[in-house]
């Protein structure tokens, strides 16, 4: 098994055209960001999300996985921005009390488990390496060819599901997964969980992971010679906003009571804006310095990820 930390990843032959895309994350405007943001809310206002009923043959949702989740689950929970992170976020921004203290709750157990673990050192090393993957999971499928993933797969054998899946795509499908950096939602493409107080850790790991959890079997169920540390990492991107984004120019917008409901343009490709998603599950060997102190290996790996594209 070949071992590979994100700066290989990152330097990788293949992943140089997306390497100004994780830069981003530091160094892009302000101002474009900001704009970005306003422009995908328009193409949510005007372009709801359908349901699959409402699709026609070539537009229905599909997912890519072996968990028990489905594409569904995806299209019920929505997105949407929350003016604290000025980002885009899993789930309905608008929670009522219960709700966000639940969240809350749930994002400080993730906080907690990330500094014990040593996850919070290596913040800007993980986000500057996920576009890049995100990307080539993409390409994968596209292309039919997972070679480059094997390496950094922890057991390679997990990829032979996606593979057949990969064959059995529709050209419609696969037309679906075609991406570019440009369309990366948000700018940089994650999509952060709606927790944690106000203000507060707000470009902390934990902010990006949807679950942080101790490993000690693979996806097979098999026991692992040692014990990991998991967390889950969800980019999306919406395909050719960027042509949307100019289509929408030419009407104009309401953002107090949003009426008008909109096609997409016929060149488009589909009826509807397409939107895809990756749950990317990472795991790094846990090293047990003392009773009390772990810290991370070095070496990161790919344990599973799932695709969901509506």
């Amino acid at each position: 098994m070949s071992l590979a930390g994100p700066s290989q990843l990152v330097r990788h032959a293949r992943f140089a055209q997306f390497q100004p895309v994780s830069r981003s994350f530091s160094d892009f405007s302000s101002v474009k960001r900001f704009m970005n943001l306003v422009n995908l809310v328009k193409v949510w206002k005007r372009c709801p999300i359908q349901p699959a009923v409402l699709r026609n043959e070539l537009d229905q949702p599909f997912s890519i996985t072996r968990s028990d989740r489905n594409v569904v689950s995806y299209i019920n929970e929505s997105m949407s921005i929350n003016s604290d992170f000025s980002n885009v976020v899993a789930g309905r921004s608008d929670s009522g009390f219960l709700e966000s203290v639940a969240k809350n709750l749930r994002w400080y157990y993730l906080h907690s488990l990330s500094c014990f673990v040593g996850l919070e050192k290596e913040r800007d090393e993980i986000l500057n390496a996920m576009p890049v993957l995100f990307s080539e999971i993409l390409n994968a499928f596209v292309t039919k060819d997972f070679k480059d993933l094997d390496s950094f797969t922890l057991v390679p054998e997990a990829l032979d599901f996606h593979k057949d899946r990969a064959f059995k795509l529709t050209d419609s499908q696969r037309e679906a997964l075609k991406i570019s950096e440009e369309d990366f939602l948000g700018e940089t493409g994650y999509i952060m969980n709606d927790g944690g107080f106000k203000k507060t850790n707000m470009n902390s790991i934990s902010r990006y992971c949807h679950s942080i959890s101790t490993i000690e079997k693979d996806v097979f169920d098999r026991d692992l010679k040692d014990q990991f540390c998991k967390y889950t990492i969800r980019m999306g991107a919406l395909r050719r906003q960027k042509q949307l984004f100019k289509w929408l120019e030419a009407y104009p917008f309401r953002t107090d009571n949003e009426q008008l409901k909109l096609k997409t343009p016929r060149d488009y490709g589909f009826p509807s804006p397409r939107y895809v998603i990756v749950e990317m599950e990472i795991c790094q060997r846990l090293i047990q310095c003392d009773k009390r102190k772990y810290e991370l290996a070095k070496e990161r790996f790919i344990y599973d990820f799932h695709i969901f594209s509506f």
